[in-house]
């Protein structure tokens, strides 16, 4: 059995982020709100703004030394939504999937997040086509706050978005 461990990433991580990002927006395309096409300019500077913070992180999960799976957190930055703070990015490469990392994933990242002093509040939002991802996190304690209808549009397809929120106990 794999040893899968978390580790937050840093300078030295991008190239495989970059590649499990990069997968990520290739085969799940409704799961994120940017395609390869759009971000690949501005890639690692979207990494680099998210690393080495103490408002924000990028969670890597690993199984045998091998980057498999993401996640992103970052606080809000004006003082009046300082309270809150945005899941995003969550992806775990297809051939891990189904074996219970994504749960892993989003514990660790909660967890983390947690940790952040006077963060009440945790948002997170999901393509409505994905049924897994939407029961792990209502199973994780986030509730259904909103839809947006037609939130993302690929190849023709339109999906909503649900809109998630978890509140500190």
């Amino acid at each position: 059995i794999a040893m899968v461990e978390f580790r937050i990433l840093g300078e030295t991580d991008f190239e495989e982020w970059n590649k499990v990002r990069s997968l990520g927006l290739d085969v799940a395309p409704f799961a994120f709100g940017r395609s390869n096409e759009d971000e690949l300019p501005t890639r690692e500077r979207l990494f680099k703004n998210n690393i080495n913070r103490t408002d924000r992180f990028i969670l890597g999960l690993f199984s045998d030394e091998q980057l498999i799976g993401i996640s992103g957190f970052f606080r809000h930055e004006p003082i009046k939504a300082f309270h809150k703070g945005t899941v995003w990015s969550v992806f775990v490469n297809p051939d891990f999937q189904g074996k219970g990392h994504g749960r892993k994933l989003m514990d660790e990242t909660l967890k983390d997040a947690w940790k952040m002093e006077s963060l009440e509040t945790i948002l997170i939002g999901v393509s409505s086509d994905n049924p897994t991802a939407i029961n792990l996190y209502r199973n994780l304690g986030f509730i259904d706050y909103g839809r947006e209808p037609n939130c993302l549009k690929h190849e023709g397809k339109y999906v909503d978005e649900i809109l998630m929120v978890m509140q500190r106990d």
